[in-house]
């Protein structure tokens, strides 16, 4: 995750080989019940994704990107999840949680995100760490 030049929240894909193709906004702070399963608020979706990283607006869209569905509402109080799919879910990458408080820390140019533990191979059992860096040091060897 990061922010525009205004402040709002942007979603940084690192889509190396081009898989995802949806991403699903979920707000975890809404009530629920068990009969009342945990499902996205929106979803943003790409029928042709680049193999890149891109920025999209939570707000808008962009480069490719559509918003379905109205576009989500932050509070100040929420926790949101982002996942990212391939097309009709065949492929899942790993996904993002925040808040509007911890996007404060975070400028333009730069990223929040979790990087899993070195070595590693999914599923991770660490807890997830986050972690604010510059753009470029985001972006790994393996996208173009």
């Amino acid at each position: 995750m990061s922010v525009d030049e205004a402040g709002t929240p942007v979603i940084v894909l690192q889509n190396c080989d081009g898989r995802i193709a949806e991403l699903q906004f979920y707000d975890l702070s809404r009530p629920r019940t068990d009969e009342t399963p945990l499902a996205p608020v929106v979803m943003y979706v790409n029928q042709r994704p680049d193999k890149a990283v891109v920025q999209i607006p939570i707000q808008t869209g962009g480069n490719g990107w559509q918003v379905q569905g109205e576009p989500p509402v932050l509070r100040a109080d929420g926790k949101y999840l982002i996942q990212a799919w391939g097309k009709r879910h065949d492929w899942s990458g790993r996904g993002t949680e925040f808040t509007l408080g911890d996007l404060k820390t975070v400028k333009p140019g730069r990223v929040r995100h979790s990087s899993p533990p070195a070595g590693a191979t999914p599923p991770y059992d660490a807890p997830v760490k986050y972690q604010v860096t510059p753009l470029t040091e985001f972006i790994t060897d393996k996208c173009p």
